[in-house]
């Protein structure tokens, strides 16, 4: 009866042992998981934010001094050398509405398009949730007048195309750009 009792205590003390081991395994797998969809989007975001903020430095650059820099604020469009030829490029920014990004299953996201020169550069459904530009004037005030902008802060967050453990991965950047050929283009006579 005693070896009895030592198997099945024995047994139960396993079985407890393996389910803490598999309980364990089950955690790190869900932590790399989830890590891995951290980065991803963080990924998507950083490399957008990368060719955004090249852009966005190139504002004014090529164009004649005194002309209008920024020319729409809906979606963001302006004139700048972005593809560094020496000509000004016309570049637009926009989201599109979620139904373009109707291949995810993210309800939320859409798509970010860069238009340079009437050709679409960036079309992809990268998970973009929002995107915010506001205009700023020398002291850091938002404006809505071009003539006076000479800052551009910049907000955007991306989510994961597919949810992991039924949440969206979410990342943002926000970035206040001082691109340095707004000063010479809009200093116009008022």
């Amino acid at each position: 009866m005693g070896d009895y009792l030592q198997l099945v205590g024995s047994i139960v003390i396993g079985s407890l042992f393996l389910i803490g081991v598999l309980n364990f395994h089950s955690d790190v797998v869900d932590f790399s998981n989830d890590n891995l969809f951290q980065l991803l989007t963080q990924e998507t975001a950083a490399s957008f934010m990368e060719i955004l903020e090249h852009d966005l430095r190139r504002i004014g650059s090529a164009i004649p001094k005194g002309r209008q820099a920024i020319t729409d604020s809906s979606a963001i469009t302006f004139l700048g050398d972005v593809t560094e030829d020496g000509v000004a490029d016309t570049v637009r920014y926009f989201v599109g509405p979620t139904s373009d990004a109707s291949g995810t299953t993210n309800p939320n996201d859409r798509i970010l398009f860069r238009v340079v020169n009437s050709d679409t550069t960036i079309r992809e459904r990268a998970g973009v949730t929002a995107f915010n530009i506001d205009f700023l004037d020398a002291i850091g005030a938002v404006t809505t007048d071009f003539r006076l902008v000479r800052m551009i802060h910049v907000q955007l967050t991306v989510e994961s195309k597919e949810p992991y453990d039924k949440q969206y991965v979410r990342a943002f950047w926000e970035k206040r750009i001082t691109p340095q050929n707004l000063d010479r283009v809009t200093a116009m006579n008022f």
